[in-house]
């Protein structure tokens, strides 16, 4: 084989790998805990490798496996799942996986007459250091996710409540030091994340919530 051919075969074989790999989304292993109805204690393990998703849950009580199967997909980041036993789908996790690796939406019983909401985030692995860390941070009246950790950049979750007002919003801001700084690309709002002790500081400027609401203050991590 000539120098040509084999230089046309070696771009071929790039753009030919490239393509796969970008049409079937790559694979991802998430680690997630949460809550059902805001007061039940889930754990969930998942691995989505390009639309098909795999792994299971249990309740933080029982801590008996259940199987999970489904799919993903990486346009709309709707993940939906059906929890089986022994081949019977016993329930649906049904919602999005946003670009902070939140999954949140609605659990529904198999005759869907039945519903709850939940939301997961990344767990921290147990020797997790450095900023910012993985996980659930609370304020007074919000949420803060951090995960989808990744060189110079963190993925965020914010949902706060203000009586029948909300400040939501997911994104990913930039590392700087130990600060991180974000700007949506639709409108001037702008969120800066500082470490403080015990938590998060967030300030905002320029964001548009309900009257009333607002993203920023300080989220610590929960007591256990």
């Amino acid at each position: 084989m000539s120098f040509e051919k084999r230089m046309l075969a070696f771009v071929f074989l790039v753009l030919f790998s490239s393509t796969f790999i970008s049409a079937n989304g790559g694979s991802k292993h998430l680690v997630m805990n949460g809550t059902m109805n805001g007061k039940i204690a889930i754990h969930m393990d998942i691995t989505i490798a390009g639309s098909s998703v795999s792994g299971t849950y249990y309740y933080l009580k029982q801590k008996k496996p259940i199987t999970l199967s489904g799919t993903f997909s990486s346009e709309t980041k709707d993940l939906k799942l059906s929890e089986m036993d022994q081949d019977k789908v016993t329930g649906y996790f049904e919602g999005e996986l946003n670009a902070a690796n939140v999954f949140f939406g609605t659990w529904s019983n198999p005759a869907r007459n039945k519903s709850l909401s939940f939301v997961l985030g990344e767990e921290p692995p147990a020797s997790a250091t450095g900023w910012p860390l993985l996980g659930v941070y609370k304020s007074n009246n919000g949420v803060l996710y951090i995960g989808a950790l990744a060189t110079g950049s963190f993925g965020f979750y914010i949902n706060a409540v203000y009586g029948q007002n909300l400040a939501e919003i997911d994104g990913r801001a930039i590392i700087n030091g130990r600060k991180g700084d974000f700007k949506d690309t639709e409108s001037d709002c702008r969120l800066v994340f500082t470490a403080i002790s015990g938590g998060i500081k967030v300030e905002e400027d320029k964001c548009s919530w309900g009257v009333g609401a607002y993203a920023a203050g300080e989220y610590l991590i929960p007591k256990k």
